[in-house]
């Protein structure tokens, strides 16, 4: 489990300081950013090796982060993190996926804290 780093972009500090304590008990070292500019400079510094996004951002979502990724070639396992209905995280995946991105599970908020613990083992 050596070197896994997590990067995670969510606008709810709580949330983040969760998925970052649960991702820690898992052997990841963990960034928790709350908006797109501060996910793109830890994506470059960091290096992480994979990342969690939130598909609702203020000033930006979770697709336009998706595109900025398959911009950058980006072959990291993804985790979609949203509370939006299942035909919205489907769809996003979806589009992630087109764009040839590691779309490799959902979050959904409200979060069931075995399920994150189980996916982030899986990466």
């Amino acid at each position: 489990m050596a070197n896994r780093r997590l990067l995670i972009i969510d606008d709810e500090p709580d949330v983040g300081a969760i998925l970052k304590y649960i991702a820690e008990d898992c052997g990841y070292e963990v960034i928790a950013t709350m908006a797109a500019d501060e996910f793109k400079v830890a994506y470059a510094a960091f290096k992480p090796t994979a990342v969690v996004i939130d598909l609702a951002l203020p000033n930006t979502d979770g697709i336009e982060l998706f595109r900025w990724l398959a911009d950058r070639g980006c072959t990291l396992p993804i985790l979609i993190l949203s509370g939006f209905d299942d035909k919205v995280l489907e769809s996003a995946k979806l589009l992630g996926e087109a764009r040839g991105l590691q779309m490799r599970g959902i979050i959904t908020k409200p979060m069931d804290l075995k399920a994150v613990r189980g996916l982030l083992e899986g990466l």
